[in-house]
């Protein structure tokens, strides 16, 4: 299964602190998934995540980080989704418009909305509920 992982609000607090659980989901989906950057942080390099993350993150979670691959859309994040391929995306944040195209495919389910303010444990609780439950993920 294809991971795109967002950052700010969704690995890295609003405050710049890495998420609660952050070493082992960075570890579980990189030894178990393709993941891919999807961030406004890489626009189809990944220098510039690694060099953000770096001194906010563990070196363990670092080490984790450079496995994953950067993607590049057009003009909207879904653009860089494969979606013929299974996937989850984990974003704080997703526009309307974004919202409204995976629902019209069907796959709205595979968005994960991360709320670190609401529930700071919540990659924890991701990593203990691997794989997710979703009903036919694309």
């Amino acid at each position: 299964m294809n991971i795109y992982l967002d950052i700010d609000g969704t690995i890295i607090t609003k405050d710049l602190k890495p998420a609660n659980g952050l070493d082992d989901f960075l570890k579980y989906i990189t030894q178990n998934h393709q993941v891919y950057w999807l961030t406004t942080h890489c626009y189809g390099d990944v220098e510039p995540v690694i060099n953000f993350l770096k001194p906010i993150i563990s070196k363990n979670a670092y080490e984790h980080a450079l496995k994953i691959k950067p993607t590049l859309w057009p003009s909207e994040k879904i653009d860089a989704i494969d979606q013929s391929e299974p996937f989850l995306w984990f974003d704080d944040y997703v526009m309307q418009n974004q919202i409204n195209a995976l629902r019209q495919n069907g796959l709205l389910e595979n968005w994960i909305k991360i709320d670190l303010v609401a529930n700071p444990n919540i990659l924890i609780e991701l990593v203990g509920d691997f794989p997710i439950p979703i009903n036919d993920v694309k």
